[in-house]
């Protein structure tokens, strides 16, 4: 009897014990991070975010009318979202840091669904992010790297994160957490200093673009910063690996192109990436009976390979020219251009990359000639567009972990020449010549670095393309 209820209880406690240690796993904030402290701000009424550079901006202007309209339609004869996912009607945010997309969509059905389609909308489950955050829950990286994850959360998942000081620190997981950059992340920011550093305004104001706009559920406010290519710096500026080299900077590439000059070719990043139309803001259940139907508004799918793959096909163009020379030789010269982009070719994740492939074909359509085979960088460097790593040694290692950076990237408007030349002997049964650019969300040692996952978004996909008869 003693024996038996020994081991029933024994069995409890360990049941207990397993349990609870899978709970704190799980439960726990990432190594390094505190408790969250709410009382924590920088400036009164801000919350704002970890230092990484300096940029200034400009402050905001108008304040609205927070009168209810009446609004029919629904049971009780008024239109109220409901925040933060809760029920109850109440015209009121709940007490979360912030809101979900869920509570925007009420009013915003349009914008919201946009903006589903957006890498913003999956930034927290990106694989390149993804596999960072994961591994450092487990414990599989080393401090630097763990480091890097949880910056890289400042901007992949900003709801997730709640800044004490110098401090990151890890929140509860919530809804707008898992929803990466949603609605309110960007609509409240109020002022930003560089990448990674930036401010929200109050819970209850929403940021954007009308000096106009009024909402009967929270307050507004006009933000000429939002209109800026200075309000994406906050998070597509400067990124330096883990020994301090420079892997991307997408602002930088921009402002030293025609497009950030004052003139008829300028441009902001939301001129490409949130094109403007003609259209309604407010278009759910609960959106006012008042609200304007026509006015200009921007595309939330936020353009670009991953949620809109046509931006690939005017990014570059290709110019060949092949000629046969007298003594039977085959001269090639391909141009590659950076024609339709305001910033470095590629951009953003270093992973990214473009290749040149370059092939002879025979009557029949066979390749009998390529300027490559396995290796671009190692076969036909130049026809390579991208960021290389190396570690001191000289590997080839992912640019997040190289000592050395080697940058063939193309700037704006940039035009990169590549000639070949081939015998007659090489070239006589050559009967078309294509030259042809793929963009690689991620190369082959990429994948591998970070474990086969998201595979399906890091296939490779095709850009232009042009083909030249040989006689």
């Amino acid at each position: 009897m003693i024996g038996s209820f020994f081991i029933i209880h024994s069995r409890k406690f360990l049941a207990f014990f397993i349990g609870f240690i899978f709970l704190a796993a799980f439960a726990l904030p990432l190594p390094g991070a505190e408790a969250q402290d709410s009382g924590a701000t920088k400036h009164k009424g801000m919350q704002s975010m970890p230092k990484q550079m300096q940029h200034g901006a400009d402050k905001a202007a108008t304040s609205t009318d927070m009168k209810k309209p009446k609004m029919g339609g629904h049971a009780g004869g008024m239109k109220k979202p409901m925040m933060g996912g809760h029920g109850g009607g109440m015209a009121k945010f709940n007490k979360v840091k912030f809101e979900p997309s869920s509570t925007c969509k009420q009013c915003h059905e349009t914008i919201v669904q946009e903006w589903s389609q957006s890498m913003h909308s999956r930034s927290r489950s990106a694989w390149y992010f993804s596999h960072k955050v994961a591994s450092e829950r487990m414990g599989m990286v080393c401090n630097n790297e763990r480091n890097e994850a949880i910056a890289c959360q400042t901007c992949h998942e900003p709801g997730g994160v709640y800044p004490f000081g110098d401090v990151i620190q890890k929140m509860p997981a919530a809804v707008a957490s898992a929803e990466g950059v949603t609605c309110d992340i960007c609509h409240r920011i109020s002022e930003v200093k560089g990448t990674g550093e930036f401010s929200f305004g109050p819970m209850d104001t929403k940021l954007g673009p009308y000096k106009d706009s009024k909402s009967p559920y929270h307050k507004t406010l006009y933000s000429p910063l939002m209109e800026s290519s200075e309000f994406c710096v906050a998070c597509h500026g400067q990124l330096n690996n883990l020994n301090g080299l420079n892997v991307c900077d997408t602002t930088r590439s921009w402002r030293k192109s025609k497009y950030a000059k004052p003139g008829k070719d300028a441009k902001t990043c939301q001129s490409c990436h949130m094109p403007a139309f003609s259209g309604a803001a407010a278009t759910g259940d609960a959106a006012p009976d008042d609200a304007p139907k026509n006015r200009t508004r921007h595309s939330h799918i936020f353009r670009g390979p991953n949620s809109d793959p046509t931006i690939l096909m005017t990014a570059a163009t290709l110019v060949q020219d092949v000629k046969r020379a007298a003594n039977g030789d085959l001269h090639i010269e391909v141009k590659v251009t950076n024609s339709g982009t305001g910033h470095d070719l590629p951009s953003g994740l270093p992973e990214r990359l473009i290749t040149l492939k370059v092939t002879g074909k025979d009557a029949s359509g066979k390749v009998v000639w390529e300027n490559w085979e396995e290796n671009v960088y190692e076969e036909d460097r130049m026809a390579a567009f991208g960021l290389y790593g190396f570690d001191p040694k000289g590997g080839e290692v992912p640019p997040m972990g190289a000592s050395k950076i080697d940058n063939l990237s193309l700037q704006p408007d940039e035009t990169r020449t590549l000639d070949y030349k081939l015998s007659k002997a090489d070239s006589a049964n050559i009967r078309s010549v294509e030259a042809k650019l793929t963009y690689h969300a991620a190369r082959p040692e990429g994948i591998f670095y970070f474990g086969n996952q998201g595979l399906a978004s890091v296939k490779p996909r095709p850009m232009t393309s042009v083909v030249t008869r040989v006689n």
